[in-house]
């Protein structure tokens, strides 16, 4: 982008930028940019002159913006003090020392590996030579709504949907929250940013719920070996409280009043990684009764897991392993990437187009709201949780029933039967 100034009210100017479409062609835009010298006693080492900037497109929200980078400029200084700032600091300078911080630990192999591809292939191309003093936030603007907006293949089809630009985002924005962490800048350019918009998955719930009653019949058949993992997703366990679900948690297997607890899940962090996570104490645990075929499933899972468990040199890779329901036989966990692969190989092996897997709570919503008689509220909160988007399909398709009767009686009123 190449802008430049033009007459304005002192810290206010109009600027001009461009970018190329995807036909090569040159489109012109304008924008205002309001701007404040910083103070030479609070500038960050390094530096002899910094100005912080806001920009939009109307004067006052840019006066609004630069009001909001000042505070987080002065917030980001009195907590930090100096930056490390020099003339050599750039984007690619930081990416290179948040890389090696990642592939160290910090994330998961998996996860540095998607962010470097992401930096090499999107960003690093475009902004890498850019020293970090002078990115700023119409610099980002244009990367993320045209530059990347508009990349296109040798085909000149588009390559990058709003969620891949979104996840491109939010790598570059966890690279520049380190900078800030480690001194590099006084004040994230990208904050006054919004990410791409989340598009919201188009499901298709009607073919998902017929699916879905396949996917059930068929790991009941064969002594399936992942028969209780995936039926417990259609009791409504997301998919880290499947995976975190410990035998100490699973109780009454032979007796009538069979069930279980859900009160920690299996998550990854920054810094423990992958781990056992315990529920908040103002979290509830929820309490979910069993019946068959959850029973059945559940005392097979018991048998295959003791023999496995009992096999000559078997290990649990981490201590905090040893009484999940659900483990490898190399003593490992199922990782939650593992398991979406898993269940999607599972629908392709049943010729079914994958799906999520978190739909199954919504096919135990409807399921739960279509029976006859109904299902108590209680119930139903036990098995699906409070707040989820899985109780506003539920309450949906209650509704639903309780007034298709009534408008069949209305409809009934008001049809016309034409003249006698």
């Amino acid at each position: 982008m190449v802008a430049k100034r033009t007459s304005g009210g002192g810290g206010l100017s109009k600027k001009w930028g461009y970018y190329l479409d995807s036909d090569g062609r040159r489109v012109d835009y304008g924008y205002w940019q309001a701007s404040r010298e910083v103070p030479a006693e609070m500038l960050p080492r390094g530096l002899s002159r910094k100005r912080v900037t806001g920009s939009a497109e109307s004067k006052t929200k840019a006066l609004a913006r630069l009001a909001e980078n000042w505070e987080a400029f002065q917030k980001g200084e009195s907590n930090r003090g100096k930056t490390r700032l020099s003339g050599k600091a750039t984007v690619r300078t930081l990416f290179a020392e948040w890389n090696a911080n990642n592939e160290a630990g910090a994330v998961s192999a998996t996860m540095a590996r998607k962010y470097r591809r992401m930096f090499e292939q999107h960003l690093l191309p475009y902004i890498g030579d850019r020293r970090l003093d002078s990115l700023r936030e119409e610099d980002l603007l244009t990367l993320f709504n045209h530059t990347l907006a508009q990349k296109t293949d040798a085909q000149g089809k588009l390559v990058l949907q709003a969620k891949a630009r979104r996840n491109i985002y939010m790598c570059l924005s966890g690279c520049l929250k380190y900078g800030l962490r480690q001194h590099y800048i006084a004040v994230n350019p990208l904050e006054a940013v919004k990410p791409p918009r989340k598009e919201v998955p188009k499901d298709n719930i009607d073919s998902v719920l017929v699916e879905g009653r396949r996917v059930m019949q068929a790991v009941q058949a064969a002594d399936h070996p992942d028969a209780a993992r995936w039926l417990l997703a259609f009791l409504g366990l997301r998919r880290g409280e499947r995976l975190g679900l410990p035998w100490r948690n699973v109780r009454g297997l032979n007796t009538d009043d069979a069930k279980i607890v859900i009160d920690q899940q299996l998550a990854w962090d920054v810094g423990p990684g992958l781990h056992v996570k315990a529920w908040p104490k103002n979290r509830k645990p929820r309490t979910i009764p069993l019946s068959e075929p959850w029973v059945t499933a559940l005392r097979l899972q018991r048998e295959r897991w003791e023999s496995m468990t009992g096999e000559p040199g078997f290990e649990f890779r981490k201590p905090e392993y040893a009484d999940l329901v659900f483990v490898r036989p190399n003593g490992n966990v199922i990782t939650l990437n593992d398991d979406n692969n898993d269940w999607h190989s599972l629908l392709i092996s049943l010729d079914i187009t994958p799906w999520r897997a978190h739909l199954t709570r919504h096919i135990t919503a409807i399921l739960l709201a279509e029976m006859e008689p109904a299902v108590p509220m209680s119930t139903v909160m036990a098995i699906l949780g409070h707040s989820s988007e899985a109780m506003s399909v539920y309450y949906a398709h209650v509704n639903e029933g309780r007034v298709r009767a009534p408008m069949e009686a209305f409809g009934k009123v008001i049809a016309f039967r034409g003249p006698r």
